[in-house]
């Protein structure tokens, strides 16, 4: 996941299998980029399960503006 986003960017493990991205001084538009490559990454990825072979594909949701929500459930909601 390092490898599709800045350096400046923080990545977070959230929950189970999810995960939150957080891209400072970043528009919705600017932010497509990591994340159509990380989402690309994944899609191309042959990942291996007790010898059986998986693509898998992902499911990413954007958000901005975290300063006008009350909690970081709004923000997860939001996106």
């Amino acid at each position: 996941m390092k490898s599709a986003f800045r350096k400046t960017d923080l990545l977070y493990r959230y929950g189970g299998v999810e995960s939150v991205m957080i891209m400072p001084e970043t528009n919705i538009e600017e932010a497509l980029i990591p994340v159509q490559r990380l989402r690309g990454m994944v899609g191309e990825y042959d990942f291996n399960y007790n010898g059986v072979k998986a693509k898998v594909t992902s499911s990413i949701g954007l958000t901005m503006n975290y300063q006008s929500f009350n909690s970081a459930a709004e923000i997860l909601k939001s996106a």
